[in-house]
């Protein structure tokens, strides 16, 4: 199962479904069918996140708290869609896709840190924090 969802990534950035948009371009000028959805990125984020996940001995199916993972996956979903646009952008914009690549990647890189995806349970490495009761 995935997190990122259509809504989570054109909510996340206002220049996400151009971005798409001239991926699709891109793709039909070189003869490829034309990307008409986020499905491709959210794929590799998502295998992207499960991998880190593993890492931390956390599967896929242990998940129970998905926000931080959402954010994370719809952030690295944003982040592989902007650098594939930098990769490609012939149009003098290329600076600006790989500012917003650079911006998500690093968000996902936080939100990974933090990420507790199972509840009641602290994420690894998280420190111990003393509050006043």
């Amino acid at each position: 199962m995935v997190w990122a969802t259509t809504a989570s990534i054109n909510q996340r950035s206002v220049l996400a479904s151009s971005a798409l948009t001239a991926v699709s371009a891109a793709a039909v000028a070189r003869g490829d069918a034309a990307v008409t959805t986020y499905a491709d990125f959210i794929t590799d984020a998502h295998a992207q996140v499960v991998e880190l996940l593993l890492q931390r001995d956390i599967t896929e199916a242990m998940v129970t708290s998905t926000a931080g993972v959402t954010r994370a996956e719809t952030d690295l979903t944003l982040a592989l869609l902007f650098e594939a646009l930098q990769q490609i952008a012939r149009d003098g914009t290329g600076d600006q896709y790989a500012q917003q690549a650079k911006i998500f990647r690093d968000s996902f890189d936080r939100e990974m840190d933090r990420a507790q995806p199972i509840d009641n349970i602290k994420g690894t490495g998280r420190g111990f924090r003393w509050s006043r009761g």
